[in-house]
């Protein structure tokens, strides 16, 4: 059994949780500590279920809480060597994580994090000696789908210290998360025609936000490429992926001529997981970052599933606005 909820999306804070009946892990921090627990409580989880926390990038609403609820719960968080050089300096983290606690993440290359690993390292993750054992079984192995949980980020256009998006193979059931894309980029495709789930931002209306009261130079930094997606472009990049994600996704996404190949590619797949389980026909989209200035949930999911409805797959998807001020409804996957 998989679980996932969205305990906060947007720029009041983002925070999701993915798990089973015996650990989780977070990706981003973006509400508090008290409001992370409590939400969970409410869909029935524990916060000692959570082994990890991965960050996607640096921003406030994505870090707001990830200082205190580290030390306070003591886990490990996962970002970039340049997030974890700015955690020293950001008011958010620098006087509660150090060196110890955070562990770097490279874009392109696999991070298998190992339950048992977690389970046994006691009483404290902050402490040097125990931290080696840590990252002794959390290892850089080749990727096996389905054993274990295996993370492989990749770097997305978006304005902060350094932005990556997430590829996460929970126990085979797989998830790509796009919460903060200022363009869509062949990478971004790649890895949501690799999901099963994907948590994609749909930012903006663009009428909404030029007839809208935020300022000019606001406006070119949220449309400029490295801000938030249009609902249009959420759209784009769906189709996209849907159309690697068909019967022969696998052998496009191992090494197509037709696509760019660069180092945070869909290459970082072994060639023999072509056709297997790993690539799996897309079935959950969950619409993230909505703007609560420039979109409604309604108009983001008429206007994405206005452009999408005359392609095949558009009957098996199934897509969901997630809430901005509370949590989600608990998904489960058998």
């Amino acid at each position: 059994m998989t679980q996932f909820v969205s305990l906060s999306s947007g720029s009041n804070g983002n925070c999701y949780y993915i798990g089973n009946e015996t650990c989780g892990i977070l990706i981003d921090a973006g509400i508090g500590t008290r409001t992370i627990k409590k939400r969970m409580s409410e869909v029935g989880l524990s916060v000692d279920r959570v082994r990890c926390v991965l960050v996607s990038h640096d921003h406030f609403d994505h870090i707001r809480s990830l200082g205190t609820f580290a030390a306070r719960f003591q886990k490990p968080v996962y970002a970039t060597a340049p997030c974890i050089a700015a955690f020293r300096r950001h008011y958010c983290t620098r006087d509660f994580l150090d060196a110890s606690c955070c562990h770097p993440l490279v874009p392109g290359e696999w991070l298998r994090l190992d339950g048992k690993c977690f389970d046994s390292v006691e009483p404290s993750l902050f402490d040097a000696k125990e931290n080696r054992s840590c990252e002794k079984a959390a290892d850089r192995r080749h990727y096996s789908h389905g054993n274990g949980i295996w993370v492989l980020p990749f770097s997305v256009p978006h304005d902060a210290t350094d932005t990556v998006g997430f590829f996460i193979d929970f126990f085979g059931e797989t998830f790509t998360f796009l919460t903060d894309v200022g363009d869509v980029t062949d990478d971004a495709v790649r890895f949501a025609a690799r999901a099963r789930h994907l948590i994609v931002e749909a930012n903006y209306d663009p009428e909404m936000l030029r007839t809208g009261g935020y300022p000019a130079d606001l406006q070119r930094r949220i449309r400029g490429g490295h801000g938030h997606l249009a609902n249009a472009q959420t759209a784009e990049l769906i189709r996209r992926a849907l159309d690697l994600n068909g019967a022969d996704s696998g052998c496009v996404l191992s090494g197509d001529s037709g696509l760019d190949s660069g180092v945070n590619s869909c290459d970082c797949f072994d060639s023999n997981t072509s056709g297997d389980a790993s690539v799996s026909p897309l079935q959950d989209v969950f619409l993230c970052h909505l703007s609560e200035n420039n979109n409604t949930p309604e108009l983001a999911l008429s206007t994405i599933t206005d452009a999408l409805r005359s392609h095949p797959r558009f009957a098996a998807l199934r897509f969901t606005a997630l809430p901005r001020r509370e949590a989600s409804d608990l998904f489960v996957w058998e």
